[in-house]
């Protein structure tokens, strides 16, 4: 590899690793090999800490926005807007929590049959619709799109099938309102 710096004041270049407080019982080697850089802590020790910090207030930047940047061998990840924690199947445990959390989901369905409220007066009619994943332990929310001002969601809850979620509608006029599709945006808490 040949590299030279552009800066002004120079710098300087070494063919191999640099490695420091060498004469500390823990020390620092920066190295490079065919997988990239390295910064690796170097001690006597089988297990060594090593701390990354700014200065003072300063901040801690790891790259920047045409970076990806993987942490924990890729437990928490970001590439471009989206930032992963976690990979499929993880648990992710909120501090001061008991039990474990399995993620958030979102999912888009855009043709939704929404009830034929066909009698005048105000009532409500329980439908289901299927999506994959779903099951009772998960928390649900959902935000509709193109739906009649007449027409409600009450509540939104899993199914007792795995991958059903059934969705309380509730006509709020007394007119009668033909059957129709509407797009649900639904997000999904697993637990």
């Amino acid at each position: 590899m040949q590299i030279r710096s552009t800066n002004t004041d120079g710098a300087t270049h070494f063919g191999g690793s640099v490695v420091a407080a060498h004469n500390s019982s823990h020390g620092v080697e920066v190295y490079g090999g065919s997988t990239g850089g390295q910064i690796v802590p170097i001690g006597d020790d089988a297990a060594i800490s090593m701390t990354i910090r700014a200065k003072g207030t300063g901040t801690l930047t790891l790259g920047d926005s045409s970076n990806a940047v993987s942490l924990m061998g890729g437990a928490i990840s970001r590439s471009g807007s989206t930032v992963l924690v976690g990979s499929s199947g993880d648990v992710v445990q909120i501090a001061g929590s008991t039990a474990p959390f399995g993620g958030m989901v979102r999912v888009i369905s855009t043709a939704i049959a929404t009830p034929n409220f066909n009698v005048t007066g105000y009532f409500g009619i329980v439908s289901t619709v299927t999506v994959a994943g779903v099951n009772s332990s998960h928390m649900i929310v959902a935000n509709p799109v193109n739906v009649s001002t007449a027409v409600l969601i009450t509540d939104v809850f899993a199914g007792s099938t795995a991958g059903s979620i059934n969705i309380k509608w509730s006509k709020q006029s007394t007119i009668t309102i033909a059957a129709s599709t509407c797009t649900i945006r639904f997000l999904i808490f697993r637990f």
